[in-house]
């Protein structure tokens, strides 16, 4: 399970530097999540060899794509909601 500790530090390293260049946190983000979403994805990888067996080019994977990539993005959501949290919580204690 990833650790959202271990995500906030990526996350504040990329941006601290105001010099730097920004860095999209979106492919972090997904790359993260991906060890949560190994059983969709296994599934839509077993289907694309099924679908690349077929010869008649009537079948697909998009149902199993999409439900590998809902779950991507559904643990992506509760890590940019707890980010957004922390993040609230940084203002609230720098303005008091």
């Amino acid at each position: 399970m990833l650790k959202l500790e271990s995500f906030l530090i990526h996350f504040y390293v990329s941006i601290s530097g105001a010099d730097e260049e920004l860095v999209d946190q979106k492919k972090y983000l997904e790359e993260s999540c991906q060890p949560k979403c190994v059983k969709p994805l296994i599934e839509y990888q077993a289907c694309v060899k099924r679908v690349e067996a077929d010869n008649n080019g009537e079948k697909h994977c998009t149902g199993q794509y999409f439900d590998y990539i809902s779950c991507v993005d559904k643990c992506t959501h509760v890590l940019i909601i707890a980010l957004w949290r922390v993040g609230c919580a940084e203002v609230i204690r720098s303005t008091q």
